[in-house]
């Protein structure tokens, strides 16, 4: 496996050998590291966050605020993405 795939991984899913590999990425390269926390971060919200609509806005919109401008450019589309099927998506909830 490339060392690139941990990126694409969970960190749940990480075997002792990738979260060294993880850890130096992310030390290394500090927007890399960003990017890998909004990836969890938003996973988090959809697949072990909210059980309501409520708290699932609220959780998008506390990680909304937490994308930081520099890697806003990496997340503009699922932004727009959940924007645009907003009701939808809470409706998942």
């Amino acid at each position: 496996m490339h060392d690139g795939f941990v990126l694409l991984k969970r960190e749940r899913d990480l075997n002792d050998k990738e979260r060294l590999l993880l850890d130096g990425w992310t030390k290394n390269y500090s927007e890399l590291g960003a990017v890998y926390r909004l990836k969890e971060g938003f996973y988090g919200i959809l697949y072990e966050g909210p059980s309501n609509p409520q708290t699932a806005i609220a959780a998008y919109e506390a990680w909304n605020e937490a994308v930081v401008p520099e890697v806003r450019n990496a997340y503009s589309d699922l932004i727009r993405a959940f924007t645009n099927w907003r009701p939808w998506i809470i409706n998942y909830f």
